[in-house]
């Protein structure tokens, strides 16, 4: 029995050993770690004015948990099956003794154990909330329980997507898309059922009680709801069963949807024959110019113009979407201020995970298709070579800045706002802080995936979070108080030191990757 099940296995154990011994995983626990004792750190001089500070640190800790789980699968589970897709090194896997079976266990649930390890380090010192008091260990417990029933569904479901599709990227944009039909749009619906029985018509109660019970096995009410029992949503329901339910089933259909969507002879077929246009047939894009390099990205990687009217016209539904929404809700005219504070969050919004993905592709694509080498044999130098990928993606940027300087014109547009505003030293501070955090954030994620394979933007982002963190503790720690200029300042001042350190590392790194390919 035990050598009929081996084989299943082997790939799960080999998967294990790599990531146990890998340089990232002792980095990653230990600065868990750190970031718990920082949190505990940074709330204990208010102990003493709080009736119930474990509360707030457990409510904290569970919260970036959550968040740090949702970017972290998204970067690392897609890929579980596209990325043998993407180098056609699932043929190679399926001719061997491994089953559909033993290759997702060996590509996904590694991967899950991974996170799962993680979660369980932190226990011991969340632990320390019970001894501050206002939780007892039930609670914790329970928070971490959905926690990893929630990654425990998002690992299957972003599997699913993985087997179905054929590249990371899509699999990626579906694993968002069903995670906003779960968790967000319930609340779009509840809030215009809402409006409407405000506003005198009544909603069905089978409708009313879907959308109840949907938002209940949110994981973020759940999570609420487990730290503050008494001011919970009040319709929380159970989210662990249903995550893991719904995980099951996401893995039962992808171990179904393995063979028909697996098991193409596309492999067989040379990367170069596949995509090569037939005799006759006239390429629509043109010729590179003087700029080849930021040409061949902004056609390929961001998919030139139709990609440029994709993305305008997705923004453009979705700005549409928000306006009706919020006449739904308001059962009134609406505001220009309204209006454009809502496109000017959501087009920052946009426009902030837009240029952390570009910053993360600039390199890794090229590094994905084993062309960093070529281009680095270019006469061009490694500094041309940064400056034309840069040229090359800010026109994905476009339709995401657009739409924050529509809202933000329709905020000005405003005569009591024009009247108010006034360009203090505070305003000049804290827009230096914020170009110099992007500027840092995009060379941080450009360095990142010179050095990683998985998850650059995810690992840039709690980077950053971590290093703002432990600022704002030294500088509180070391009394260093003084007016919000000199603290933004200070801030502003410590990442463009840390952007000249990366930026400068950047060409050493370009010429490393591209020696090893």
């Amino acid at each position: 029995m035990l050598t009929r099940l081996r084989p299943i296995f082997a790939l799960f154990v080999r998967s294990l050993r790599e990531q146990s011994r890998a340089k990232f995983t002792p980095l990653a626990r230990g600065s868990l770690a750190l970031l718990l004792l920082l949190f505990i750190a940074g709330n204990e001089r208010s102990f003493t004015h709080r009736t119930a500070p474990g509360q707030q640190v457990l409510i904290l800790v569970v919260m970036v948990n959550f968040f740090a789980i949702a970017i972290f699968g998204l970067s690392t589970f897609a890929s579980a099956i596209t990325e043998e897709k993407e180098d056609d090194t699932l043929g190679l896997l399926q001719m061997t003794r491994l089953n559909p079976l033993a290759i997702l266990l060996g590509k996904s649930t590694a991967r899950l154990c991974e996170g799962l390890l993680l979660l369980a380090v932190q226990i011991p010192f969340t632990m320390l909330c019970i001894t501050l008091g206002g939780v007892s260990m039930d609670q914790v417990l329970r928070c971490f329980a959905i926690l990893a029933a929630f990654l425990f569904f998002l690992c299957n479901i972003a599997l699913l997507w993985s087997v179905v599709c054929r590249r990371t990227a899509r699999a990626t944009a579906m694993t968002v898309a069903t995670g906003i039909a779960f968790y967000v749009m319930p609340l779009f619906l509840f809030s215009i059922a809402l409006a409407s029985s405000f506003g005198g018509r009544s909603t069905p109660s089978w409708i009313e009680s879907v959308v109840q019970y949907w938002i209940g096995i949110n994981p973020i009410f759940d999570l609420t709801r487990s730290v503050l029992p008494r001011g919970g949503l009040p319709f929380a329901a159970d989210s662990i069963t249903t995550s893991l339910i719904g995980g099951m089933i996401c893995f039962g259909l992808a171990w179904l949807l393995f063979k028909p969507c697996c098991n193409s002879s596309r492999e067989a077929i040379p990367q170069a024959a596949r995509k090569a246009p037939a005799s006759g047939q006239r390429t629509p894009r043109g010729r590179p110019g003087r700029r080849a390099i930021a040409w061949k990205d902004f056609h390929f990687l961001g998919g030139g113009k139709r990609g440029l009217l994709i993305r305008t016209a997705i923004y453009v539904l979705m700005a549409l979407l928000l306006v009706w929404w919020l006449a739904t809700i308001n059962r009134s005219a609406l505001r220009s201020r309204e209006v454009g504070v809502m496109f000017w969050v959501f087009g920052v919004l946009c426009f902030s995970v837009e240029f952390g993905l570009v910053s993360a592709r600039m390199f890794a694509a090229e590094r994905k298709r084993k062309t960093l080498g070529v281009l680095y044999t270019l006469p061009n130098g490694t500094g041309r070579l940064v400056r034309e990928k840069i040229l090359g993606g800010l026109p994905q940027l476009l339709p995401s800045a657009a739409l924050a300087i529509t809202g933000l014109f329709m905020i000005f547009n405003q005569p009591d706002f024009r009247n108010d505003l006034e360009f203090t030293p505070e305003f000049a501070a804290g827009l230096t802080l914020i170009v110099s955090g992007y500027v840092f954030f995009a060379v941080l994620v450009m360095y990142l995936s010179l050095r990683m394979r998985r998850a650059p933007f995810a690992t840039g982002l709690c980077v950053i979070v971590l290093l703002w963190i432990v600022i704002a503790f030294s500088m509180d720690g070391l009394g260093v108080r003084g007016s919000e200029v000199a603290q933004m300042l200070t801030l502003s001042t410590v990442a463009w030191i840390c952007t000249l350190l990366l930026a400068s590392g950047i060409p050493h790194r370009i010429a490393v990757a591209a020696a090893s390919e």
